[in-house]
């Protein structure tokens, strides 16, 4: 069996006072958090970064506080690995900032969760937002 290990990003700010989240559409045609493979020598940290630049064009700041992992089987008898932080950004607009990517959408919580391909993208919304209103109290 072959494994592969991305990490990634719930990638949000505050508009309004109304937090928002930036997911992508892949190739495939799912919509998700951006993520991508783990690059040479690269940590999760590093790669996710990344991944949110590549894919947003957005500088964003990881926190590692949050810090949840995805695993899923695919074709072809592959174990995939995700692990996702929280990044936060403010004053940037996201857009489709490659050619890994069909779309990039900035949508409110209840926007997001519907435009979600994977139950497990939705727990992972809903575990982010435990953890903010964990952080606020």
């Amino acid at each position: 069996m072959k494994h592969e290990h991305s990490a990634g990003a719930v990638l949000y700010t505050e508009k309004n006072g109304e937090l928002q989240f930036v997911l992508v559409v892949e190739k495939s045609g799912y919509c998700g958090f951006p993520k991508g493979h783990l690059e040479g020598d690269e940590t999760e940290e590093q790669a996710a970064l990344r991944e949110i630049l590549e894919e947003t064009n957005i500088t964003a700041d990881l926190n590692t506080d949050f810090k949840v992992t995805d695993e899923y089987m695919k074709a072809k008898r592959t174990k995939k690995r995700v692990t996702y932080f929280a990044a936060y950004f403010e004053g940037q607009t996201p857009r489709n900032a490659s050619n890994e990517v069909r779309a990039v959408f900035m949508l409110p919580y209840d926007r997001a969760m519907e435009k979600l391909s994977f139950e497990s993208s939705r727990e992972i919304l809903n575990q982010f937002m435990d953890y903010i209103d964990k952080k606020e109290q």
